[in-house]
């Protein structure tokens, strides 16, 4: 009963300590937001100085617009039958990673190597007699 004036003044100074940080927080909020209100207008004013930027808001993005023929590549022959963005710019000569890795004897030359064995007469005798009926690619031949 004694220390009831004491508890009374620390509730009351608790009270006006959490008011002042409610404030607080409410002006940086404020703040926060006045100042996300002056950078939208300086973006307005910046929208505003390019003549064209409404224009450029009403363009919508298209897969088919993309993969459609340019004037130029229409001009050409083989253009409506040679998607560029599939097959890329350049015809391929040799062959691609899925063929080479996707071929028995890289397979079997890889496993030897794993292994160990690939300069091993096991391995000799093994890679003639699957390539006894084919050209040998030289490429599946290293040093490693």
């Amino acid at each position: 009963a004694r220390r009831a004036p004491e508890n009374k003044a620390r509730v009351e100074h608790r009270e006006a300590e959490r008011q002042r940080r409610l404030e607080e927080v409410a002006t940086i909020a404020e703040e926060a937001e006045r100042e996300r209100q002056r950078a939208e207008q300086g973006l307005d004013a910046i929208r505003k100085s390019v003549p064209y930027y409404y224009k450029l808001q009403e363009i919508v993005p298209s897969r088919k617009r993309l993969e459609k023929a340019t004037f130029s590549s229409a001009v050409v022959p083989d253009a409506a039958y040679h998607n560029y963005n599939k097959d890329g710019l350049f015809r391929k000569t040799g062959f691609s990673s899925d063929q080479v890795c996707g071929d028995v004897r890289f397979k079997v030359i890889e496993a030897l190597r794993s292994k160990g064995l690939r300069n091993s007469a096991y391995a000799a005798t093994l890679l003639r007699s699957m390539n006894s009926h084919t050209l040998v690619n030289k490429n599946l031949h290293s040093t490693m």
